[in-house]
């Protein structure tokens, strides 16, 4: 092997190490938060809702867990489901109990309301996100645009 050519660790075996210990320790909160994340960047959806769903066992009110939550229900939905809808909303309503400006949370909230059809809270809800976004940045731009679809009674995304 050349020198420089691992960049740091493998995120794989550190994976691997971290679930034999969780394994061994299924309730150490900090690792399956670690978890959650790695199986995220991973794009080990299934395994990262098992993490997480394990840290709001532990941790009912813990923001990243209820947040990751939310978008696994939303963004792997197989079906247009009201009752999933209403179930990403609560998450996202305890994370913004701590958080209320968080842009992600709002924004999924309001996703969450506009497949409710609640296009007023909808709006309410992408207003305050684009509003704790950089101006200019591109995530106040797609937010901005989604937005005026919105209110022009488009798809907004």
């Amino acid at each position: 092997q050349q020198m420089g050519t691992q960049e740091g660790p493998d995120p794989r075996e550190m994976v691997a190490r971290l679930e034999k210990r969780l394994r061994e320790n299924p309730n150490n909160l900090d690792g399956q938060i670690m978890a959650g994340r790695s199986y995220m960047a991973l794009q080990r959806i299934d395994d990262a809702q098992k993490a997480w769903s394990k840290v709001l066992e532990m941790d009912p009110l813990n923001n990243e867990a209820n947040f990751h939550i939310g978008v696994i229900l939303v963004e792997t939905r197989k079906f247009d489901d009201p009752q999933l809808f209403e179930t990403a909303l609560n998450h996202f309503e305890q994370v913004l109990v701590d958080l209320p400006n968080q842009p992600g949370a709002n924004w999924y909230k309001g996703l969450a309301l506009w497949y409710l059809e609640r296009y007023r809270e909808t709006e309410d809800a992408w207003a305050l996100a684009f509003k704790n976004l950089d101006p200019g940045s591109q995530d106040a731009d797609f937010v901005k645009a989604a937005m005026e679809k919105l209110r022009a009674g488009e798809t907004p995304f």
